[in-house]
């Protein structure tokens, strides 16, 4: 199951009480990710203990078996470091008033950026999904003659109350819309 406590919603400008953001804010939110992790440590230590019983007189093992052997470990091990090195690490979605919005995924090696324009937006929705044997809240933006849904948030599920308060913000800087009221739990969802 996806692990919500590691992950951090953060604002690029503070908004005042009325959510009156500025004309471009980014929200972002981060994950505690580290490159390496328990199963890299284990994989290093073995491979440290190898090259040990190799090198050592007690133990006799031929030059083969310790190729095969050396070769597979350091094969996972690098294996483990490019999967790491890709992994989504921070999210974020810029408002930009009457522009658009922009999209930036950031991994330990590059930063995707993706334009979305004013005029291409049709709706921007909070839906509920299934993911990984469990419900999940994500925010999707409808663009016009595109046949599918863009998620600011791709690899990292916010909760539920971080992401209405991201929702309200764009739908603020975008449309001019006021702060629904958080009481009353519904998201409207209004096609452009």
């Amino acid at each position: 199951m996806y692990d919500e406590k590691h992950l951090t919603v953060s604002l690029l400008s503070e908004p005042t009480k009325d959510m009156n953001l500025s004309s471009m804010t980014r929200f972002t939110v981060k994950s505690d990710h580290r490159m390496f992790n328990g199963i890299d440590h284990t994989l290093i230590i073995i491979l440290v203990n190898i090259c040990l019983i190799y090198y050592s007189e007690w133990i006799v093992v031929t030059d083969k078996v310790f190729f095969i052997t050396f070769t597979t470990t350091w094969f996972f091990v690098f294996l483990r470091f490019l999967t790491s090195i890709n992994t989504t690490i921070q999210e974020s979605i810029v408002i930009m008033k009457n522009h658009g919005v922009q999209i930036e995924r950031k991994s330990y090696v590059r930063t995707r950026r993706r334009f979305i324009d004013h005029n291409s937006i049709r709706a921007i929705v909070v839906n509920e999904g299934f993911y990984m044997g469990g419900y999940i809240y994500y925010m999707a933006i409808i663009v016009k003659n595109h046949n599918k849904m863009i998620l600011p948030f791709e690899h990292l599920f916010p909760r539920l109350k971080p992401l209405l308060y991201i929702f309200r913000g764009t739908r603020s800087i975008l449309y001019g819309e006021s702060e629904p009221d958080a009481e009353d739990g519904i998201v409207k969802i209004v096609h452009q």
